[in-house]
């Protein structure tokens, strides 16, 4: 189960990033797809409920596209949250 993103931009409204996480076929994978327009670094992070970090990478990339499997995760709720510094979307894994 996914829910839909919360977006947060700090300053210039005019949005340079886009990100979207969607279920694959297999139930418990899921896609991380980010465009990042003014090519600084993206930073992709998966947190447990608790907050403990599963994941973190920095991307230098302006295209983002990876899928994640989360079956060996025990069930609860988790978060992916892609930023880049300007703006950030978070969605809520379940």
């Amino acid at each position: 189960f996914l829910t839909a993103p919360v977006l947060a931009m700090a300053g210039d409204p005019t949005p340079t990033l886009q990100a979207k996480v969607f279920q694959v076929k297999k139930e418990a994978t899921f896609r991380a797809v980010a465009e990042n327009k003014k090519g600084s670094s993206m930073q992709i992070v998966i947190r447990n409920a608790d907050g403990k970090v599963l994941h973190n990478e920095i991307i230098r990339h302006e295209v983002y596209n990876r899928d994640f499997n989360l079956s060996e995760l025990e069930d609860g709720t988790y978060w992916i949250q892609i930023t880049n510094g300007k703006e950030s979307y978070r969605y809520s894994l379940v």
